[in-house]
This record gives structure tokens, C-alpha cells and sequence, in this order.
């Protein structure tokens, strides 16, 4: 009972970190919620007892609101995706027009390799939601992976304008704008990506081979050298860094 009511104290925090983290407001998100031991017990209790979290499921079964914060909770481990399946599944039993769950479905599908549930799921989210980031983004996942590479840009690049704190998403609509060949706003986003999440190795291996290409070379070191830091044990890494020393000690004194 004490848990049931710790639950729905926290439901009402974690209904507004969801709002926020479609929004693309992820450092909001993730302050929403308090630094307290009983919200890390109950978020551990949640992850490792299965009893506790049908008992769980069992008080929300009706509130979709409540099972998209149960759902939230599960985002990790290798079932992951099998676990919160079902619960989307019922938050659109009861509200058809959750675009939460049509978003997550909808790239879970697409996953599964079943394109045209998923596109219709995607299609529909964004048409409730025209500003949430991540449907733009798994739409254009789909659609790149269908051969829709034009539209898949645009839904790229609307992903990265509704999500510009994900780094993924800026960092996969700098690399669209490097193979148009506009490399001073590729090179934005990758800064954008990187200053969001400073361990996000595409992003800064992107930067890094950008700045290169760029005739930056001292510039493409300094994040060579911070991709070594973040991954050791990657040769490439490793490598890309020794050529650009090379090439820095190559250059002309001004």
C-alpha cells in the first residue's frame, strides 16, 4: 500500500518528464524526478521483482497514463522491448490517440521488420503530434530503410529541429547535411550533438572526420583524441589520431 501511493506520487513526475522528453527538453526530464532513495528502491523493486511489477500492472491496467510511466520504467536490458510491448498495446486500447505508444510501437514494429503497421502507427503520431521529435525520427529510419531517401531527410531534419537535445537525431541530420555538402551546418549539429552528450562517439567521430575534411586538422585532433579516451580499446580511433598528429606536425608554420 505504502508503494501503491509512493507510485502514484511519482506518476504525476513521471507523466511530466514523458511530456518533456517528447518536447526534446531531456535535461528538464531527467531533473523532474527526485534524488530520493525511496524513488531509486521503488524504481529497483520495479526492475527486479516480477511479482511487484504485476501487482503494478494489475493497479493501472485502466490507466494509460499510469502504464506509459510503468512502460518508462522499462527501457533497458536485453527484454526490454517483449516487456513494455504489451503495455503500449494496452495504453492504445484505451486511448487510441496516445502518441507516446503509437511512437514507441511504431519503431518496435518497424524493428520486427512489419513496415507497414509501423508507418501507419508513425503517420498517425505525427499527425496528432506534429512537433514530437522522436516519430519524425523513427519515420525516417523506416523510410530510409525502404528506399525513401528524400523523404526520410526531411523527417531527419524535422527530428533534429522538435529534438535538437537528442543527440542522435542532430547527429544523424548532420551527417545528411555533410553528404549535401553543407559541412559548416553539418558541423553544428555534431558540436550540438556532442555538447548535449559529451560521450557520444558517432557524433564526435563524425566532427572529427568533418573538421579533417575541412582542412582543420588541429582542430579534428583535439576530438580524435577524445574519441581514444572514450573507447581505448578501438584501433580506428587510435589510428584516425596518429594520422592527424602526423599531418599536424606536417603543417606549415604560420
Amino acid at each position: 500500500e505504502d508503494s501503491a501511493k509512493l507510485l502514484r506520487h511519482e506518476l504525476a513526475l513521471r507523466a511530466r518528464a514523458v511530456r518533456l522528453s517528447l518536447e526534446g527538453r531531456w535535461n528538464e526530464a531527467s531533473a523532474t524526478l527526485p534524488d530520493d532513495v525511496r524513488y531509486r528502491r521503488l524504481r529497483r523493486d520495479y526492475q527486479q521483482g516480477p511479482a511487484y511489477i504485476n501487482a503494478l500492472l494489475r493497479i493501472y491496467w485502466n490507466n494509460p497514463q499510469g502504464l506509459v510511466f510503468l512502460a518508462t520504467l522499462r527501457v533497458s536490458g536485453p527484454d526490454a522491448a517483449q516487456a513494455v510491448k504489451p503495455i503500449y498495446e494496452r495504453v492504445l486500447e484505451l486511448d487510441p490517440d496516445n502518441v507516446n505508444a503509437l511512437t514507441v510501437l511504431g519503431g518496435m514494429y518497424s524493428d520486427a521488420g512489419d513496415l507497414r503497421k509501423a508507418e501507419d502507427y508513425l503517420t498517425r503520431a505525427i499527425q496528432l503530434a506534429p512537433d514530437c521529435g522522436s516519430a519524425h525520427y523513427n519515420l525516417a529510419l523506416l523510410m530510409e530503410r525502404t528506399g525513401r531517401l528524400s523523404e526520410a531527410i526531411q523527417h531527419y531534419e524535422k527530428a533534429a529541429q522538435f529534438s535538437p537535445d537528442d543527440p542522435e537525431s542532430a547527429d544523424v541530420w548532420g551527417v545528411c547535411l555533410a553528404r549535401e555538402n553543407r559541412n559548416t551546418e553539418a558541423c553544428q549539429w555534431f558540436r550540438r550533438a556532442v555538447a548535449t552528450q559529451p560521450t557520444y562517439v558517432p557524433a564526435r567521430m563524425h566532427l572529427a572526420m568533418l573538421l579533417n575534411a575541412m582542412g582543420q586538422p588541429q582542430e579534428a585532433l583535439a576530438q580524435a583524441r577524445s574519441l581514444v579516451k572514450l573507447a581505448p580499446e578501438n584501433q580506428a580511433f587510435a589510428d584516425l589520431a596518429a594520422k592527424l598528429e602526423e599531418r599536424c606536425r606536417t603543417l606549415p608554420v604560420n
